[in-house]
C-alpha cells in the first residue's frame, strides 16, 4: 500500500476529477445563470443558454453545444471591445472545456480570463483547480495561494473551499503537515465533519507524526466506534510504534466488521513481519492477494511483499508465478522491482530504474523501495552485510509515508 489516504470529500464549488477535467457540482442561484463570484454577468443571450445548461441534469448536459454558443458570444463581445464580458466568458468556457475532458484548453481559457482580471479570487482558484488535473502541483499551490490573500476575511465559504483545494495541492506535492493544517482551518468551522477528521489524522500519519494522528484516530474512533478505515489506519500507526498487541486488537475488529478484506490481511502480514513470524507474514500476504484478486482488487505491491517474504522463508514460488500472470497488466516500476525479486535483474539495474523516475519526490520513493527489496533478497541469500547497507539506505531517505521505511527501521532493529 502506497499511501493510506482515501480521497477527500469534495466540498468546494467544483469537483476535481483528474483525467476527466473540471465539473460544477451545483449551480449557486435558482435565478438565471450561475452567478461567478468577483465576476460580471453574462451577457443575456450566454446567460439563457448557461442557465438552460445547468438546469439539465447532468446526464442530459450538452457541452458541445454550450461551448459553441460560449464561443459565439465570446466572439461578439470580443468586437464590442467588452473585457468585462469577456472574462466571464472565458471562465464559462474553461468550465466547459474541462467538462469535455480538455483541460489544457481549460487552462488556457482561464489564464486568458486571469489576464483581464487578476484581482479576482475565484479565477485564482478555478486556476488552482484545472492546474490539478494536468499534475501542476506546485503552481495550483501558489494559485491557492493568491486566491487567499485575495478572498475578502468576510467570505469564510469561499476560503475554506480554497483551502480544502490547497490541500489536495499539498498531499500532491508530499507536504503533509501543511494539508493536515488546511484542514484544520475548515474544522474550526465544521468540528464534526467526520470524514475531514479522519482524512487530517491520516495526513498526519503520512507527515510521520504517528502520535498525533493515533490521538486524532482514537478520538474518531470513539466517534464513530464501527467503522473499519479509522481502524485499520490505527494498526498501521500502532506497527510503525511498535505496539504489536494493539494493533493486532485494531485487525480483530477489522475483521469483525469487514470479513475477508485484502487490506486487513495485508496488515496483518505486515504485523506478522514486525514481528518476526515469517511463516505468518507469508501466509497472510498470500491470503491478501488472493482475496484481492477475486474481488478485482490485486494488489501488485502485495505481490512483490509475498515474494519478498517467500525467498526469506526458504520456500517455493510456483504459486507466486501464477499470481504473476493473474495480473492484467503490473505497472512499469512494480514489474521492474519483481523482475530483481525473480533474480531476473541485478540490484544495480534496478537502483538505476529507480533513479530514472521523472518526479523528484519519485527517485526518493522508488529509492526506499528498491533497496528494502534488494536487501530482503540479501537477506534470503545469507548476505547480511550487504542487506544491512541497503536497509540503512531505505531508512535514511526518510520517506516517512511509505511502509517500507517503516519495515527497513524496524529489520535494523533485529539485525546485529
Amino acid at each position: 500500500m502506497r499511501v493510506l489516504l482515501a480521497a477527500f470529500t469534495a466540498l468546494a464549488l467544483f469537483a476535481i476529477e483528474p483525467g476527466s477535467g473540471i465539473r460544477p457540482a451545483q449551480a449557486q442561484s435558482t435565478e438565471g445563470a450561475p452567478g461567478l463570484p468577483g465576476l460580471p454577468p453574462a451577457p443575456p443571450a450566454a446567460a439563457e443558454a448557461i442557465e438552460r445548461y445547468f438546469a439539465t441534469p447532468e446526464a442530459q448536459r450538452d457541452p458541445e453545444r454550450l461551448h459553441e454558443e460560449l464561443l459565439a458570444e465570446l466572439a461578439r463581445s470580443e468586437a464590442a471591445g467588452r473585457n468585462d464580458q469577456r472574462a466571464t466568458l472565458l471562465t464559462y468556457l474553461a468550465i466547459v472545456e474541462g467538462e469535455r475532458g480538455r483541460n489544457e484548453a481549460a487552462l488556457a481559457r482561464v489564464e486568458e480570463a486571469l489576464q483581464l482580471r487578476s484581482g479576482t479570487w475565484f479565477l485564482h482558484s478555478l486556476h488552482g483547480q484545472i492546474l490539478l488535473t494536468v499534475d501542476r502541483a506546485e503552481t495550483a499551490r501558489q494559485a491557492f495561494d493568491r486566491a487567499l490573500d485575495l478572498a475578502p476575511a468576510r467570505e469564510i465559504p469561499a476560503r475554506l473551499q480554497v483551502h480544502l483545494y490547497r490541500s489536495f495541492a499539498n498531499r500532491a506535492l508530499r507536504r503533509f503537515a501543511e494539508a493536515a493544517e488546511d484542514l484544520r482551518v475548515i474544522l474550526d468551522y465544521d468540528l464534526h465533519n467526520t470524514e475531514l477528521l479522519y482524512q487530517r489524522a491520516v495526513l498526519h500519519s503520512l507527515a510521520g507524526q504517528k502520535r498525533v494522528a493515533l490521538r486524532q484516530l482514537n478520538d474518531l474512533i470513539q466517534r464513530v466506534p464501527n467503522a473499519p478505515e479509522p481502524l485499520r489506519d490505527r494498526a498501521e500507526v500502532l506497527i510503525a510504534l511498535r505496539d504489536y498487541a494493539g494493533a493486532g486488537r485494531s485487525l480483530d475488529e477489522v475483521a469483525r466488521l469487514v470479513p475477508g478484506d485484502p487490506r486487513t490481511e495485508l496488515l496483518r502480514g505486515r504485523l506478522a513481519y514486525a514481528r518476526g513470524d515469517l511463516a505468518a507474514a507469508v501466509e497472510h500476504h498470500a491470503r491478501a492477494f488472493d482475496l484481492g484478486l477475486a474481488q478485482g482488487l490485486p494488489d501488485p505491491y502485495g505481490l512483490l511483499w509475498l515474494r519478498a517474504l517467500r525467498l526469506r522463508a526458504g520456500q517455493a514460488d510456483a504459486a507466486d508465478l501464477e499470481r504473476r500472470r493473474g495480473l492484467a497488466r503490473l505497472q512499469d516500476w512494480p514489474a521492474a522491482i519483481l523482475s530483481h525479486l525473480m533474480g531476473e535483474t541485478t540490484a544495480e539495474e534496478l537502483l538505476a530504474t529507480a533513479r530514472a523516475a521523472e518526479a523528484p519526490h519519485a527517485v526518493d520513493e522508488r529509492l526506499t523501495e528498491a533497496h528494502f527489496f534488494i536487501a530482503q533478497k540479501r537477506l534470503a541469500e545469507g548476505r547480511g552485510a550487504e542487506a544491512k547497507r541497503h536497509l540503512e539506505a531505505a531508512a535514511a531517505l526518510d520517506v516517512v509515508y511509505f511502509v517500507e521505511n517503516d519495515m527497513a527501521r524496524i529489520e535494523l532493529d533485529r539485525l546485529p
